[in-house]
């Protein structure tokens, strides 16, 4: 039997983005110590997961979101595991609204999507990254993990830190190419977006023919159990709910 693959999908811990209310630059958009708080608290809730390889945007609050997960690991060698930097995994450029403040670009997505109808998956951004560069970015890193190129490693289970926009595009891709995955135990909770660390875990069950489309099972969808303790949200969840425009959104992301 054909060993499956398991997919962590993480995102990083709340940043000064979010405590700021501004797109700040990849450098300065650090994480709080809120969310290494919430990166620490999910690497104790995943420590018995046996990571063969990790992989991270190289924007750094999602190297030490990684960092900080890997390191409560019960397993000596996951918490000395490479760290694999990919580009594809960066968050989305969002053109003319990098480095100024959420109001501005909640608005755009508020009149565009909320009001106008057009998909979150087709909205552009002027100067930004297209849907099309995102979904490309998807496809080639599903690639390099469903296909890598070195078969005689140990498969096991695969890390993946990331953004909120590419984890959106990532789900997505899943949903909308029956050709090549079939979901089970999905729910329209894997289509909304996710908040910070929250994790999905994805079984990936190798088709027999090269024809086939892979089983993908959902064990858990944006989960976020580990925050419980902190029984407080964070700055993006608190934006949400007491901004009126931002609180048109609630339902779209997963709480």
């Amino acid at each position: 039997m054909i060993p499956s693959i398991f997919v962590y999908v993480v995102r990083h811990g709340e940043s000064m983005n979010n405590a700021t209310k501004l797109l700040l630059p990849p450098d300065e958009d650090i994480l709080t110590d809120h969310g290494k708080l919430q990166a620490s608290l999910l690497g104790s809730h995943l420590s018995d997961v046996k990571f063969t390889k990790a992989y991270t945007s190289d924007y750094i609050r999602c190297v030490d979101t990684t960092k900080i997960l890997l390191s409560k690991s019960n397993y000596p060698e996951v918490t000395q595991l490479k760290l694999e930097l990919d580009q594809r995994l960066r968050e989305r450029n969002l053109g003319i609204f990098e480095g100024g403040p959420y109001h501005g670009y909640i608005k755009y997505l508020a009149e565009n999507i909320l009001d106008r109808g057009i998909p979150a998956t087709e909205l552009e951004f002027e100067g930004g990254d297209t849907s099309m560069d995102m979904k490309k970015k998807v496809e080639s890193f599903l690639t390099t993990i469903l296909e890598p190129d070195d078969k005689s490693n140990e498969v096991g289970s695969i890390l993946a830190t990331s953004h909120a926009y590419f984890i959106f595009f990532f789900a997505h891709y899943l949903h909308t190419n029956p050709h090549k995955f079939i979901l089970k135990n999905a729910s329209d909770v894997l289509l909304k977006g996710s908040p910070n660390t929250g994790w999905i875990k994805l079984e990936f069950q190798k088709p027999i023919s090269s024809e086939s489309p892979w089983e993908v099972l959902v064990h858990a969808e944006y989960d976020t159990t580990h925050l419980k303790p902190l029984n407080t949200d964070d700055a993006l969840t608190t934006y949400t709910k007491s901004n009126k425009l931002a609180n048109r959104f609630d339902g779209c992301m997963h709480q």
